[in-house]
């Protein structure tokens, strides 16, 4: 199974940052901010993941977390905006599973989903090129 989804390309080197989809993750001190950079190879699968945490959104430093996030874009060098077809993955950082994760049916009428964790900010379902996704 891959998923198709448009992300950053970087010489050869599939990129996507993920910013605002990570705010609704939840732990004991509420929502809690990252900033995830995920690297993939040709053929769609995860080579290198970079997961800052930058804690409960409460007491964020919005400031520090926008530069650092720009800085990381910066470190990429030359981007484009294209599509892609990568695999599931799922890495855990501070105890939190991060990734597009797979996603069982829970009964006969449910159907098998791809899930951008923390969060479940996008689902993806069948077809799996489609590009398409729910949020």
């Amino acid at each position: 199974m891959t998923i198709m989804l448009n992300i950053l390309v970087v010489q050869n080197r599939a990129i996507n940052f993920f910013y605002d989809p990570l705010r609704t993750c939840y732990l004991g001190q509420g929502r809690m901010e990252y900033v995830a950079l995920f690297i993939f190879d040709e053929d769609g699968n995860l080579k290198e993941s970079k997961v800052d945490s930058f804690g409960p959104r409460d007491s964020l430093n919005v400031e520090a977390c926008k530069k650092f996030y720009l800085s990381r874009l910066e470190e990429l060098g030359d981007v484009k905006f294209c599509r892609i077809e990568v695999k599931p993955f799922s890495v855990n950082k501070f105890g939190v599973d991060f990734g597009l994760i797979p996603r069982e049916p829970e009964d006969e009428e449910d159907e098998w989903a791809v899930e951008l964790l923390p969060g479940n900010y996008m689902a993806f379902f069948e077809p799996w090129d489609s590009g398409e996704y729910d949020t």
